[in-house]
């Protein structure tokens, strides 16, 4: 068995023409039927691994051979992903890992367990997070995460590389959801309810990169318990990936732009009289050019909330901001697609749009905006927050005037698809 899987992942690894014969040859028997190949593979992992005597073998080349397969061909991804591999993987890790090694099997389940997340990373990854990182917290991830102290030393991978990412980077940066977040509130209670997290040995990477998740996670479920809305309620914690932005973000209606230059994305622009014409003049209905997956309303507001709260924290700096950067206009980068998270101030002249990745009409609406804004009587500040989506990163715009003393008015709201390069 080993051998077969091994002469498969060797075809797959070549890129020469005979290497991609072989991989055709191996994928014949499905026909194109991608559906049927992510079942059988399932089915196979799920047979080696359930029965009496599970075949880790079996267990570990299965579950590597779908994570390089969904790595070359996106059918096979797209596949898997809608038969619920991460589900699937997440919940056999969590079995693997609620055991003590013994000196029998510890190597093979260590190995095995480094293959689980490794697969996990990269569907994860390889696509907007969101519903999947939803998926694998549902199935109790973060206890996987968690029980991997005594298996660390069975491990021939560096845990920094397939282990502590999903701490210090994956879920980090998607709490800054508020679909995802509910969910590590509620494993988060659990785990901290059972004593599970002092199970861990102090002062190893595991227990540094645990630390620092809960700290950024427990800041943002402080705001979420005040922000609109609170905690979602078990019924309400289904994400669709693809839903729309309905609503408004307080009290300033939306308006939707879609982009048909460099790339598909949707803007979503606040009305407000103070901008006037800004907004009259959108072209709301431009031709949508493939898509991007969209934001919920909550998600949405849950990040306005953020930028609220940081509003608030440096209000009373507002006068030194600007005194720093020697201009009316400021944009403050609030990053949250980075671990650890980052701000930024700078100045309008130094912010732009990827060139790869900008839309013509958004870029013409931010010069518009920063020319409107050089005019205003009071100092303006420019809030930009970059949230983690698959590989790139989606920016959400909120634009506040300010006497420094008054609270400041609402102008303009809008998120753009880009990324972070």
């Amino acid at each position: 068995m080993a051998a077969f899987c091994y002469q498969v992942l060797i075809s797959i690894a070549k890129s020469n023409e005979t290497a991609t014969r072989k991989l055709d040859q191996f994928l014949a028997p499905m026909d194109g039927d991608m559906k049927s190949l992510a079942s059988t593979a399932l089915k196979h992992v799920h047979h080696a691994f359930y029965r009496k005597q599970p075949d880790w073998d079996c267990v570990i080349w299965n579950t590597h051979i779908m994570t390089v397969l969904s790595d070359f061909r996106d059918p096979i991804r797209h596949a898997l992903l809608a038969q619920h591999s991460i589900s699937f993987v997440t919940k056999m890790l969590l079995a693997i890992t609620a055991d003590a090694p013994s000196s029998a099997t510890a190597s093979l389940k260590a190995q095995a367990i480094q293959y689980g997340f490794w697969n996990l990373l990269l569907l994860i990854q390889s696509t907007d997070g969101v519903t999947w990182v939803i998926q694998a917290l549902e199935a109790k991830l973060m206890f996987a995460l968690i029980r991997c102290q005594p298996w660390l030393p069975h491990m021939t991978d560096d845990p920094a590389e397939f282990l502590n990412p999903f701490l210090n980077r994956i879920l980090a940066n998607y709490s800054a959801y508020r679909s995802v977040l509910c969910v590590i509130e509620k494993y988060l209670t659990k785990i901290q309810q059972s004593g599970l997290a002092a199970g861990i040995s102090r002062d190893t990477p595991l227990w540094n990169a645990w630390n620092a998740f809960v700290e950024i996670v427990e800041s943002r479920i402080e705001i979420l318990r005040s922000a609109p809305g609170g905690i979602l309620r078990a019924h309400e914690r289904c994400h669709n990936a693809m839903a729309r932005v309905m609503a408004s973000f307080g009290n300033v209606p939306l308006v939707s732009l879609h982009n048909t230059v460099a790339g598909p994305a949707r803007h979503t622009i606040g009305n407000s009289e103070v901008i006037g014409n800004f907004v009259r003049n959108l072209n709301v209905n431009a031709t949508v050019e493939g898509h991007v997956p969209d934001i919920s309303k909550g998600d949405f507001d849950f990040v306005g909330a953020m930028i609220e709260a940081e509003r608030v924290l440096i209000q009373d700096g507002f006068s030194e901001i600007f005194k720093t950067v020697n201009r009316r206009l400021v944009v403050l980068i609030l990053d949250y697609s980075v671990y650890p998270p980052t701000k930024t101030l700078i100045p309008p002249k130094n912010f732009g749009f990827c060139e790869q990745h900008y839309s013509e009409p958004l870029l013409a609406r931010w010069d518009q905006l920063r020319k409107d804004m050089d005019t205003l009587a009071h100092p303006t500040l420019v809030f930009c927050a970059r949230v983690q989506r698959g590989h790139t990163s989606m920016s959400i715009f909120r634009v506040v005037s300010t006497t420094l003393t008054d609270e400041p008015d609402e102008l303009i709201i809008f998120k753009s698809a880009g990324c972070t390069c």
